[in-house]
C-alpha cells in the first residue's frame, strides 16, 4: 500500500525467481481481482512473515531527521544573517535556500523535488501557489511534512522522509513514475548538487572516498535533468573545498548544459547561453563579496535585487 508498491510489481516482472513475504495468506479468491498488485505468474514462492509492529518507532526517527527541513517561523521577504555563527548556521542556510527555491515555482505546475534540501520546498510554497508535486518513488500530489503522530509509514518520498498525500493524490510503480518524468510531464524540478558550473553543467554524485563511506548516488537526477522543462539547482554556495559554483565541474557530470537557475544561501544566478547572470544577493553582501566566494565567471543583472524568500508555508499541493 502507499508508495511501498513502487518497486514490487516491476521487480517481480524483472526477476527470475520472486519470493513474496506477506503478513497474511488468504484462500484463493480472497483478493479481489482489481486489488491484485502483482499477478501470480510473476511469483514463484510465498512466505508468511510476522506483522511489522515497529514502524512507528522507525517513522518517528525519520520524522525527527526531517524536522530540520520544516518551517519553524515566518520570516520577512529579505533574508537576514543567521542568528549566530554556531551549529545552526548550516540549518539556517538550508532553510534560506528552500524558501528562495520555492519562489521559482508557479501555480498548477507538475514539480519534482530532489532528495535532501529540495524536499523542504514543499513546506514553503507561497499561499497562492498549488503544485502537483511528484516523487520518483511513485506518487503524485503530496504536501508538506506531516506533523508527528499523523504520519503514515507507507507514505514517504524518494528520500524516505514522511510526506502527506492531498486529495486527488495517486500512487504507482516506478515504471509509471519514470514515464511521467521521461515523457515531459514535469514542468520543473529542484535538485541538490555537489557542483554546478557556469555552462549549466551539474554533478550530483561521486564515488566513495573510502570503503564503507557513504557517497550520494545519482538517483533519478539524470532523467529529471533532461525530462523537466525547468531545472533549479539548490546548493550551499561553498563547501570544505571552496566554491561549489565552478568554471567547470570537476566531478563526473550528471547533465550537460541543463541548469536554468542556481539558488544558494548567498545569491541567485540565471544560466544563459552567454554564462551566469547574478540576479539576487543577500542583504549586506556586495558584488565583490559574491565574486570572492564564486569560482565561476558571471555578469551582474541590470535589475539585481535583494535576495527574496517565500514568507509562509502553504498547506496546498
Amino acid at each position: 500500500r502507499g508508495v511501498a508498491l513502487n518497486s514490487n510489481p516491476v521487480m517481480a516482472i524483472a526477476a527470475d525467481f520472486t519470493i513474496a513475504e506477506v503478513n497474511e495468506i488468504v484462500e484463493v479468491g480472497g483478493i479481489a481481482p482489481e486489488s491484485v498488485g502483482t499477478p501470480s505468474v510473476f511469483v514463484q514462492a510465498v512466505v508468511q512473515g510476522h506483522p511489522f509492529k515497529n514502524h512507528k518507532t522507525i517513522y518517528t526517527d525519520l520524522w525527527l531527521r526531517s524536522k530540520q527541513l520544516r518551517s519553524s517561523t515566518a520570516t520577512g521577504q529579505v533574508v537576514k544573517d543567521p542568528p549566530n555563527e554556531g551549529s545552526t548556521k548550516s540549518v539556517d542556510a538550508r532553510e534560506m535556500i528552500a524558501r528562495r527555491a520555492a519562489k521559482e515555482l508557479s501555480d498548477g505546475q507538475v514539480v519534482n523535488l530532489g532528495i535532501g534540501m529540495p524536499t523542504a520546498v514543499a513546506n514553503y510554497l507561497p499561499a497562492d501557489v498549488e503544485l502537483n508535486l511528484q516523487s520518483e518513488n511513485g506518487c503524485l500530489l503530496f504536501g508538506p511534512t506531516p506533523t508527528l503522530g499523523s504520519e503514515d509509514p507507507d507514505v514517504a518520498n524518494a528520500g524516505a522522509q514522511p510526506i502527506s498525500l492531498v486529495p486527488g493524490a495517486s500512487v504507482f510503480d516506478l515504471a509509471t513514475s519514470f514515464t511521467i518524468i521521461r515523457g515531459g510531464y514535469v514542468d520543473a524540478t529542484i535538485l541538490g548538487a555537489l557542483e554546478v558550473d557556469q555552462e549549466g553543467n551539474i554533478a550530483n554524485w561521486a564515488l566513495p572516498l573510502a570503503p564503507g563511506k557513504f557517497a550520494p548516488g545519482m538517483g533519478g537526477a539524470m532523467d529529471l535533468l533532461f525530462g523537466a522543462r525547468k531545472v533549479v539547482v539548490a546548493l550551499e554556495h561553498s563547501g570544505k573545498g571552496g566554491s561549489k559554483i565552478l568554471k567547470r565541474c570537476r566531478l563526473p557530470i550528471t547533465g550537460k548544459g541543463v541548469v536554468d537557475v542556481i539558488v544558494t544561501e548567498k545569491a541567485v544566478f540565471e544560466v544563459t547561453p552567454d554564462g551566469l547572470v547574478l540576479t539576487e544577493m543577500r542583504e549586506g553582501l556586495t558584488v565583490d563579496d559574491i565574486r570572492s566566494i564564486t569560482e565561476a565567471d558571471f555578469v551582474v543583472s541590470e535589475n539585481v535585487r535583494l535576495y527574496q524568500v517565500s514568507s509562509a508555508a502553504s498547506l496546498g499541493r
